[in-house]
């Protein structure tokens, strides 16, 4: 890490108040940051809207909020996309591959071919702390992904807003 981004860590670890997937969250949406002015913009962000009276939950849902919204159009998409599976479901990687390819969020690149362009999304949504690796290939490439309970609540809410997708739970 640059020495001239420290200070700004240790207040942006502060306002996640020691909760683990709030400080991952954090740390996969300042990996996109490069300046000390975007990182102190974060920061403000951060202090104008949490409290030290918010709720492990409030404090998440807000920071996971901002990476959320910091996301690229076909990596929103892509996320959203992974609140069809239930609660502590694993997501084999190539199958999300081909969903979302088959859902069309796969923006095309001159040259890529498509699986890699979604390869490269899954890649990014791991790298922010969005999606969790649960299983590896001996390669190491990921097999296995799931969502973390509470940022699957987050997304089917968000879902359930956007009515970007239908989720049936059997009851009327």
């Amino acid at each position: 890490m640059p020495p001239n981004l420290e200070s700004s860590t240790a207040k942006l670890v502060a306002k996640c108040q020691g909760l683990p997937l709030a400080i991952v969250a954090l740390g996969g949406l300042m990996a996109s940051k490069s300046s000390i002015t975007e990182w102190d913009g974060v920061y403000n962000n951060l202090n104008r809207e949490l409290s030290e009276n918010d709720t492990y939950f409030e404090r998440l849902k807000y920071i996971s909020f901002l990476s959320y919204h910091d996301l690229s159009y076909t990596l929103k998409q892509s996320f959203l996309y992974c609140c069809i599976f239930p609660e502590d479901y694993e997501i084999r990687r190539t199958s999300l591959i081909r969903l979302c390819m088959a859902e069309g969020f796969v923006k095309p690149l001159k040259g890529t071919v498509p699986e890699v362009v979604v390869e490269r999304y899954i890649s990014e949504l791991i790298c922010r702390g969005l999606l969790q690796v649960e299983r590896r290939h001996a390669s190491g490439r990921p097999k296995a992904l799931k969502m973390h309970d509470i940022l699957r609540e987050f997304v089917v809410s968000i879902s359930k807003s956007m009515k970007f997708v239908a989720k049936s739970d059997g009851e009327e």
